[in-house]
């Protein structure tokens, strides 16, 4: 029964990648795109999603996406010539925080046992603070019950 839940959440993704307003990622990469994020979430099951446009490095535009799954959070940046992933174990969080850093931008930044990482937004993005609401609650849940 997980099965065709965690096929129409990967479908999900795929499609709102591909749907974002002003997307960077040309449709010809749709296959590609779809083997990388299959392979990458392998047997885990996705909880939860976010992919937003992105300044992914020094004038390199492309997607975020953060799936998170019953056992990891995994960061995939996709730009015009790659796809990297990372994966970080949910119980090697350490902290989550939301700061406001001008009138209408704030940022996450999540720490983990072997690095960190933030996202800088527009603080009306709820969709954005949403997802990483229900990182920090996974996290407040896993810490309550001893995992």
């Amino acid at each position: 029964m997980a099965l065709p839940r965690k096929k129409e959440t990967l479908n999900a993704v795929i499609e709102d990648i591909f749907n974002l307003d002003n997307s960077r990622i040309d449709k010809s990469r749709k296959q590609q795109v779809t083997d990388f994020i299959v392979t990458t979430v392998n047997g885990d099951n996705p909880t939860a999603h976010l992919v937003t446009n992105a300044n992914l490095g020094e004038n390199i535009k492309g997607v975020i996406v953060y799936i998170l799954t019953n056992l990891r959070l995994l960061k995939i940046d996709i730009d015009a010539n790659e796809i990297k992933s990372s994966s970080f174990p949910l119980s090697t969080i350490i902290g989550i925080e939301r700061k406001l850093i001008d009138g209408n931008r704030a940022q996450f930044s999540i720490s983990f046992q072997n690095g960190s990482f933030g996202l800088r937004y527009d603080s009306s993005d709820q969709n954005i603070t949403n997802f990483f609401q229900k990182i920090d609650q996974l996290r407040i849940s896993d810490d309550k019950n001893g995992t």
